[in-house]
């Protein structure tokens, strides 16, 4: 909220962050990063984000260099997911130099905190997993793409030609040096960070609902995550226009393709959307307040009261939820109910508490169940939802996709005891579909969810149900 109110006060009024707020809560997808207890990565990466368009529309180049450099280190410190946005900021300052020889003090300090900042926060919190040549991290491998990055930039600013032209071929080389200089050194990193194997992307990874691009996802899910960013896309666009002779014209057409950008992330994965909703906030805020005025001050006492009413839960994108409900469209399906029922059944505390009067063991479960099993009970679990868990997780499909032997060998060799099955939820289907004759998943089925002596893996189980 401090990043997202610092950019609207500099972009359209001193006045207009309280609106930015309450836009901001109305973004669903966001605001479910940071929800209460909800101890993970993405919030403060979004925060980092929001920093970051703060910075861009700075006028002060050197506080604006440094709180997008800062920001984009501390980001890329915790994760990679919103390592395309870095690179994004990174090119619109580029660009502000190229168009612009007096934004040199922005880019340098940008380059400076950014390959500093990253070597930073790896000295201080890479794990030691990390230290070796991973993709999917913060890792030697990026961490020497930034300071490459900026070092190239850094020497740009500070011994960059008068010709724009040169400058813009200068820029060109840098960034194609550093692509070509990846690719040589590291090949490994070329295709998928995550660097699992091909059954395991093909029966896990390629199936995670947030890893698939908007438009294979129902019109309900993408009817509510894109409204808003279109609406802040487009607000962004007038406001851009409107101060295309002002001096925040540089900052809004930041604002402008940052939003843009966010919206062409979500047909890549619509995991993007948290950030494209969050970066729709000004272009919504600016349009809010172009239009809301104009009402508030029309003569009707219609429209001042319900066009105004309307015009806020438009231009906010609150609508999109309202309508949801009326549109005969999308309906869950008896089937999907219960599925979405047993899973959610499963992983409740007060049902997993229930596992606690068994004495602490290792219990081979689902992996999605994995985490959950290790944090609300005192047993371990095998497998969770992690990509560099990818042996473990193959065991455990394959156990629930093969015969009786084998299924028991795999679970002896992780010294599992018992075995805990939820019948009806996501990953059991999965497991069904692939899997129909699965000796574990047809125990499940015929005894409902329960926990059972593995050594009975054919099916004889009989164990006090969860």
């Amino acid at each position: 909220m401090l990043g997202i109110g610092a950019t609207v006060r500099r972009l359209i009024s001193p006045y207009a962050w309280p609106l930015a707020v309450v836009f901001m809560v109305g973004a669903t997808a966001t605001m479910l990063m940071f929800m209460p207890e909800r101890i993970d990565h993405h919030g403060w990466q979004l925060a980092m984000l929001s920093l970051t368009v703060a910075g861009l529309c700075d006028t002060n180049g050197r506080r604006g260099g440094a709180m997008v450099g800062i920001a984009s280190a501390v980001s890329l410190s915790i994760g990679l997911e919103l390592l395309p946005y870095a690179a994004m900021a990174g090119a619109i300052i580029a660009l502000r130099w190229v168009w612009d020889r007096s934004e040199a003090e922005r880019l340098s300090i940008y380059a400076l905190t950014l390959g500093g900042g990253s070597t930073l926060g790896f000295a201080l919190f890479a794990s030691n997993a990390n230290q070796s040549m991973r993709c999917d991290a913060l890792t030697p491998v990026w961490l020497s793409v930034m300071i490459a990055a900026g070092m190239l930039l850094f020497l740009l600013a500070r011994f960059g030609p008068a010709s724009r032209g040169m400058r813009l071929a200068l820029a060109v080389a840098a960034g194609a040096a550093i692509v070509a200089g990846f690719a040589l050194v590291f090949p490994q990193c070329l295709g998928r960070p995550e660097g699992i194997s091909p059954e395991l992307q093909r029966n896990w990874l390629d199936n995670v609902r947030e890893a698939k691009p908007i438009y294979k996802h129902s019109f309900r899910v993408g009817f509510a995550l894109a409204t808003l960013p279109i609406i802040g896309l487009i607000g962004a666009a007038i406001a851009a226009w409107r101060a295309r002779r002002d001096p925040s014209a540089v900052g809004w057409a930041a604002v402008a393709l940052f939003t843009a950008f966010a919206c062409a992330m979500l047909l890549w994965q619509v995991r993007a959307g948290p950030a494209a909703q969050m970066l729709a906030i000004p272009g919504a805020t600016a349009l809010a307040w172009l239009i809301i005025p104009r009402l508030l001050g029309n003569r009707s006492i219609a429209v001042r009261v319900l066009g105004t009413a309307a015009a806020f839960l438009i231009v906010s994108g609150m609508f999109a939820g309202m309508v949801l409900q009326y549109l005969p469209i999308d309906r869950p399906k008896p089937y999907e109910k219960r599925v979405n029922m047993a899973t959610g059944d499963c992983l409740r505390t007060t049902v997993l508490l229930a596992l606690n009067k068994y004495p602490a063991q290792t219990i081979f479960t689902f992996v999605d169940m994995g985490p959950r099993l290790i944090t609300i009970t005192h047993h371990d679990a095998i497998a969770g939802p992690y990509h560099r868990n990818g042996d473990a997780i193959l065991d455990v499909q394959h156990a629930f996709g093969r015969s009786a032997d084998e299924a028991h060998a795999i679970i002896k060799r992780h010294g599992a005891t018992m075995l805990l099955l939820c019948p009806n939820a996501a990953e059991s289907t999965n497991y069904k579909a692939r899997s129909p004759k699965g000796v574990l998943f047809r125990a499940g089925e015929e005894r409902g969810a329960g926990v059972a002596d593995p050594a009975t893996a054919a099916g004889e189980v009989a164990a006090a149900a969860v």
